[in-house]
């Protein structure tokens, strides 16, 4: 409904001379463009392409592009069977819809049609070891006992399978394959080899060698691939966990696991002892459910994620705090004395519904002149809902750089529309305030409330342009 017709004079060839154009195109240039007639069969057709997702007016977008057209250059000269193609989201807007891309830059890598999401940092040689792993992942097969014994002596995550036979390695390699998980090393060797290395495994088993805790832990179920990711997801971090990367995948998105924190400062007098408390809890409740967390919040990671816990000056530590990510995140906190029996009674009422939420909220401004009204938890239902105006929200992430072009956006239509009575522009910090009942997936959301039935909510689903946004306010607002 918002695109523009940006067709040139490829736009009526057919679709197997547009996929010849992108192949012999990467003869020539290091990286193909990619357009909404060609990036189907152009992904179809490759079994490995590298793409980013731009936007010509974005900052991170113009500083990544050199690296990514390096790292072309750098895999055609080393013979790499990589196609590497750019789509410009301003000219590419069906692709962008299709794809779901909404961050600018987005990097993502295709194999076999299948997508992983780059996150890693931005430079060729990280970017070319991404494509490599996920393109040419394989289990090692071990025939000797030095073999198996280097394995034990090496650190990080090691995942053996002792196979009986040659069906159940073809299970095992297919699991492997289909996880893709970077932080393991898999290999399978026979079990009678394997047995005799590390006499706790067991034939057509799983053996997974750990740096921490338990250093031998044995997976004897089915080679199911749900089955196989839940053992190594739980067991790949320690029992009680350091907020890391790792720990955020798990724990903060609608599939994740429940995460406990505790909250405390490492340095305190007594924070061992709460550490040895906490650790007892979580020895006992260990599971695919739930992830226990450490945090200081003047450590990196928990600086990181204090705005989203709830962390501040005035808050009193140590407490736990437990939060589940479904539709909408649910957060409980404890700050009681904290014992065995307190804390594992709190996670019970959590799991119940029967403990009181914890809602994050910045405290009211004592000035909010407008256009655009800040709105916190506390004041969101004032701002929002108890009036009779139609009320365009805006949904951000302070701690995200990309929020700020939306932003300037948003700035210039409520200063452009003011003069309409009618028509309030409200915006919301999500990493500071918790809104119940509003679902926030994305970095920046924009939601129109219209004023005549405020139980209805339309989330904005366009592109972030001046033209898009006001037809869709026109087309969803209660008064003209």
């Amino acid at each position: 409904m918002y695109l523009k017709d940006n067709k040139d004079c490829m736009g009526n060839l057919p679709a197997l001379a547009l996929v010849l154009f992108a192949v012999f195109s990467y003869a020539e240039e290091n990286v193909v463009t990619l357009t909404d007639e060609n990036f189907n069969n152009t992904i179809k057709n490759n079994s490995i392409v590298m793409v980013v997702f731009f936007m010509p007016w974005c900052a991170p977008c113009k500083d990544l592009l050199p690296v990514f057209e390096s790292t072309a250059k750098a895999a055609k000269e080393n013979h790499k069977p990589y196609l590497f193609g750019k789509v410009n989201g301003e000219e590419s807007k069906e692709t962008f819809a299709a794809e779901s891309v909404t961050r600018y830059p987005t990097l993502r890598l295709y194999v076999e049609g299948k997508s992983f999401n780059y996150t890693w940092e931005r430079s060729t040689d990280a970017i070319l070891t991404f494509v490599k792993y996920y393109s040419n992942f394989s289990s090692t097969e071990l025939h000797t006992l030095p073999q198996l014994q280097s394995v034990r002596n090496q650190s990080g995550l090691r995942c053996i399978l002792a196979a009986s036979n040659e069906m159940t390695k073809e299970l095992f390699l297919n699991v492997s394959q289909l996880l893709l998980l970077k932080r393991f090393n898999f290999y399978h060797a026979p079990s009678a080899l394997v047995t005799t290395v590390f006499p706790s495994a067991k034939s057509d088993s799983i053996l997974l060698l750990k740096d921490f805790d338990e250093r031998e832990v044995v997976y004897a179920g089915a080679l199911e691939i749900k089955e196989v990711a839940e053992f190594l997801l739980v067991e790949m971090l320690p029992v009680v966990a350091a907020m890391s990367e790792d720990v955020f995948d798990q724990v903060f998105h609608p599939d994740g696991r429940i995460g406990v924190f505790l909250v405390r400062n490492r340095e305190s007098a007594d924070a061992g002892n709460y550490e040895e408390v906490f650790r007892k809890v979580a020895t006992k409740l260990k599971s695919k459910e739930y992830l226990f967390i450490q945090v200081d919040p003047k450590e990196e990671w928990g600086y990181a994620v204090a705005d989203f816990l709830g962390i501040d000056d005035k808050a009193t530590l140590p407490f736990v705090e437990l939060i589940e990510i479904k539709d909408e995140p649910y957060k409980y906190r404890y700050t009681d004395k904290l014992t065995e029996d307190t804390i594992i009674t709190f996670i019970e009422d959590c799991k119940k519904r029967q403990a009181p939420r914890y809602f994050n909220s910045e405290e009211e401004p004592r000035e909010n002149p407008g256009p655009v009204y800040k709105a916190v938890a506390g004041t969101f239902k004032r701002e929002v809902i108890d009036n009779n105006h139609d009320v365009v929200v805006y949904f951000y992430d302070s701690q995200n750089l990309k929020s700020s072009n939306v932003s300037q956006l948003f700035d210039f239509l409520a200063e452009s529309l003011k003069g309409n009575e009618k028509l309030k522009f409200v915006n919301v910090d999500i990493t500071k305030n918790d809104i119940a009942g509003h679902v926030i997936k994305n970095y920046a959301t924009i939601k129109l409330f219209p004023g005549t039935n405020k139980t209805l909510s339309y989330v904005y689903e366009g592109y972030f342009d001046i033209n898009g946004t006001v037809t869709f306010i026109g087309e969803k607002a209660s008064y003209p």
